[in-house]
């Protein structure tokens, strides 16, 4: 929606490693949640494949982080 990968924004703008605030920015190509044809529709077992997947990563990230 915004155009091609700027440059890193969200993590630069957003992210201290060395105060302890990390920041993560992915890039998610439509195909991996919209259908093949050209209407743009989310493809619901598209959508909940990648649901999955994203809700495990930040568990990951979650478990990781040190808790204060």
């Amino acid at each position: 929606h915004n155009g091609r990968f700027k440059g890193g924004y969200i993590t630069r703008h957003y992210g201290a490693p060395a105060s302890g605030i990390h920041a993560v920015q992915m890039e998610i190509s439509q195909q991996i949640y919209l259908s093949n044809s050209s209407n743009y529709e989310y493809d619901p077992a598209k959508k909940h494949k990648l649901g999955h997947l994203l809700k495990n990563m930040i568990l990951v990230m979650l478990n990781y982080a040190p808790h204060y």
